[in-house]
């Protein structure tokens, strides 16, 4: 019983000397490829909205991705959250963790076929590279060389055309009071994060650590009782 009580005790110390259950922004081994996987799947949620409003404007694409996303009373929005970047919220809504290339002037068209960047991380948060949207909704990962690449690459090919590509990096997400009380982007839970693991693993070797000691009654009760 002393043994149990100490388990419950451990258990509970593990708990409380975790800071911030359920707050903590993502760890170092987080930003690997789960995450890179979610940030995928975030980018062909955004194409979908892409192409919703393709549909509404006669195949023009948004001048910024924020103008897809004009009505925020759902949970749409938080596909535009990078869970490796998982950007902190301000005064009435927060940024975009995705860069959304426009193409002045006349803005663009959007092209099914064509492989032409749409989005991507603007920032290389996955191992020293970023997660692509292209015109197909195919979403790629580039290590920063190879984006960069391409990055200029299409560029030079829109400048043949007369017209220059312009990145919007930094575009503002308008959110409600509730929904910035409750703002906590995939990727910021406690679950899978470091805390979590440590917590798991004591709990483990507590619960191997009761396993031999029961072993070992039976073994002492065994060698009275012959």
């Amino acid at each position: 019983m002393n043994v149990k009580k100490v388990v419950v005790a451990v258990g509970l110390l593990c708990l409380l000397v975790s800071p911030g259950l359920g707050e903590q922004g993502p760890s170092p081994e987080e930003t690997r490829y789960p995450l890179r996987a979610r940030c995928a799947m975030n980018l062909l949620e955004v194409g979908e909205w892409l192409q919703i409003f393709a549909l509404a404007k006669n195949g023009a694409l948004p001048s910024k991705l924020s103008e897809a996303f004009v009505d925020t009373s759902g949970a749409n929005w938080r596909c535009l959250v990078c869970p490796a970047d998982a950007p902190e919220p301000v005064e009435g809504g927060f940024y975009t963790s995705y860069a959304y290339v426009n193409v002045a002037p006349g803005g663009r068209k959007l092209r099914e076929n064509g492989k032409d960047i749409l989005a991507f991380d603007a920032q290389p948060v996955h191992q020293g590279g970023r997660n692509v949207l292209f015109s197909n909704m195919e979403v790629r990962y580039l290590k920063e060389p190879e984006f960069q690449k391409l990055l200029a690459e299409e560029r030079a090919r829109f400048l043949k055309r007369g017209k220059t590509l312009e990145i919007v990096r930094q575009d503002f997400i308008p959110l409600t009071e509730t929904q910035l009380r409750n703002f906590k982007p995939s990727g910021q839970s406690f679950l899978g994060s470091v805390h979590f693991k440590i917590t798991a693993a004591i709990v483990l070797a507590i619960g191997v650590v009761l396993v031999l000691l029961a072993m070992l009654r039976r073994k002492r009760r065994r060698a009275t009782s012959s």
